[in-house]
Order: structure tokens, then sequence, then C-alpha cells
């Protein structure tokens, strides 16, 4: 691994530890405003997963279970020098000669300055810019990348399945509901953080075959006409389980509509387009998730063909108070009308946003003022 000079088109990798998501956040908008690729962790076991990407790491000294300080010195000593900025929210001179002798590349205080964060990063990174030792090889971080499939296994043991209904405003009839993940690990808390494991440890096929179990037990239970909305990552296009006669979910197939998020970066999936044609041909329907989100924008509807396509809640929010929103919202909608294919509005929390999205033709609604996840099934309020 080396790091590239900061004039090259390659953008630096940045692995930010800190177990205070506000702090986290905030790191992780400034750097990426900057231009690095930054990735986050909130220990050092979820570290241990990503460290060998990273051409820098910005570290909390004070991390649960494992200081900062502690970590680097277990870099150290198995002579791993990825750059190394040091973050606490006190300091004594003591402490600061020692974070340098131990290998600290730089230190800052919390709470820290953007500009300062970003002009530490970059002089760290101009330091360094001989290259860094790959990490994977010492004992400790294989120690603690043990550890972080421990928690994933704990995860995929203790997952759960929430449902939340998608309605038919019109017809006040329940459409669908949609299959969310949930964890009671605490090291891996929300879907983000064991789909993030997952993608690290290179055990994302194990998270799909487990969710695709639980739904096809409880899903049975659901009302006949209603359909079954269930997110897919697109490296579980890869997955042949998922096409199989013996997939669990695969006699529900005709009720079932596979979301795949606008976020991720669909070119990933090898024949992407014919594996989609050939759900299609079991019975699948597709519907891209969170349009409006990512970055292919319309180009998703092109390359997947969805029968459905979801609006993300960032165009819901406040569309009522938001002209550009409606505008922007209201587009996709006609558009959709004129691919006759239909629309769901999703992260609807509040009477004003439904009122327009009636106004603009929608129909189908997802979000909290209907009703919140919960065990199957939950109730709407109308």
């Amino acid at each position: 691994m080396s790091i590239l000079p900061l004039a090259q088109a390659s953008p630096a990798r940045v692995l930010v530890i800190d177990d205070e998501a506000i702090l986290l956040r905030t790191a992780e908008r400034v750097l990426s405003k900057a231009g690095f690729v930054v990735s986050t962790a909130r220990c050092a076991e979820e570290a241990a997963v990503q460290i060998h990407r990273a051409d820098l790491v910005l570290c909390d000294d004070g991390l649960p279970g494992m200081r900062g300080s502690a970590l680097l010195e277990s870099l150290r000593s198995q002579n791993v020098v990825v750059p190394f900025i040091l973050m606490t929210g006190a300091a004594t001179a003591e402490g600061v000669v020692d974070a340098y002798e131990g290998g600290v590349t730089s230190f800052i205080l919390k709470p820290f300055r953007a500009d300062d964060l970003v002009s530490r990063v970059r002089a760290a990174l101009e330091q360094s810019a001989n290259g860094v030792a790959h990490p994977e090889s010492g004992p400790r971080v294989q120690s603690l990348r043990r550890r972080a499939h421990e928690s994933l296994d704990r995860a995929l043991a203790g997952l759960t399945v929430a449902y939340q209904p998608i309605v038919s405003w019109s017809e006040k009839r329940v459409f669908g509901y949609e299959a969310l993940m949930r964890s009671s690990e605490a090291a891996l808390p929300h879907p983000g953080a064991v789909l993030e494991a997952a993608e690290n440890l290179d055990r994302l096929h194990e998270v799909g075959r487990r969710v695709r179990e639980l739904v096809a037990t409880s899903f049975r239970d659901a009302p006949a006409d209603t359909l079954l909305f269930l997110n897919v990552h697109p490296h579980d296009l890869n997955d042949p389980t998922l096409y199989a006669e013996t997939s669990p979910i695969a006699d529900l197939a005709g009720r079932v509509v596979l979301e795949i998020t606008e976020r991720a970066d669909f070119h990933d999936v090898k024949d992407g387009t014919a594996r989609l044609a050939e759900l299609r041909d079991l019975g699948y329907r597709i519907a891209v998730d969170d349009l409006g989100a990512g970055y292919a924008g319309l180009t998703s509807i092109v390359e997947l063909d969805p029968h459905m396509l979801k609006v993300d809640m960032g165009l819901v929010r406040d569309l009522d108070r938001d002209s550009r929103k409606r505008h922007v919202v209201g587009s996709l909608i006609r558009l959709c009308a004129a691919l006759e294919r239909q629309v769901i509005a999703e992260g609807v929390e509040r009477k004003e946003e439904l009122d327009v999205l009636c106004e603009l033709g929608c129909d189908l609604f997802q979000g909290y003022l209907l009703a919140r996840p919960g065990p199957p099934f939950p109730e709407v309020r109308w």
C-alpha cells in the first residue's frame, strides 16, 4: 500500500475512528468535502477490518475498550507505519511528548476547526509520501480482526426483521411491507454497521441469506394481497442462492419486490443486466430505492429498468416548504407515469408533505406519519 502525492488523481483514503457519533460525522463531512475518501469506525474492532485500506488514520485517544494510543502502540510494535493523527479532548505537555515518542504523526485537540483538521491531514500525508507498511501482518491487528468476525457472528445469530407498511392513500389499504434488518449486537447496533462489517470481512452474502431466511418465515402471515419489499445489496446479485429453486423466498417470488439502492454502485455487478432479467423471469419485481440520494440519478432507471421507484426521504422532507423539491419530485412522478412505473414516496413524516405529494400525483407512501417499523405487522394510522 502506498500513499499517492496529493496532486495525483486518486484521493487519499482516511480512516476516522471515534465513538462519538457527532464528531465522526463532522470529520467525515469535512474530509470528504476536502477531497479525501473517508471510512469510519467506532472502535478498534471495527477499525481492524478497514485499516489495511487506509492511507492515514485519524483516531480518538478515548476509544472504548482500547485507547487510540494503545492501538497506535500495537501498530508501531509491528513496524506498521501508517500515518496516525491522534485526537483528544484534553492533553498535557507530557502527554503530547509521549504521543510523539510513541509514533504519532500529528496531534489535534477536540473540538477542532475544519481548516485545522484538513491541513493536519494533508501535512501528515505529505510527510509520509514514501509509503506505509501493510498492517495485517501483526498479531494484534489479526486479533482485532478475529474479534470483528465474532461480532458479526453474534449479529447474524441475533438478527431480526421489522416491517414498515407501504400504503395506497386513495384506497386506504396496505400495499406492501418493507422488511428492515435489526441487530441486537452492541458492536454492530444498526443495519449500516452490520453491512459495513460484512463488506469489510467479505461476508455480505451471509447477511443477505440470513435476512431471506427470516422474512421467508415471518412474511407468510402477512395479508395475501400485500407485497414484500426486500432490500438487496448489489453484491447479492452475484449470490447464486438468490436464484436457486431452494431459495427460502422462491415460492414467494410473485409477491417480492427487490429493492436496489441508488446509493450503491451497480457497475460492480458482473452481468448485472442479465441477472436482473433472470430475477424478473423468476417472478420477482425490481425497485430502485433512495432515488435522488446517490450519483446515478436517472441513469439507474435506464440501467435497472425497475417496476417501481422509491423517492428518497431527503427529497420528501419539507417539500411543502421548498419549491425546488416540489419541482424535482413532481418531475419524477410525471416521468414514472409516462414510463408506466409506480412511484413510492419514502420518509413521509408530516401531513403537509403527504398532501403535497397527493397533489403532485403520488399515491403510495411510507413513513412515520403512517406507521413506524415494528414486529409483523404494524397498524396504519389513517
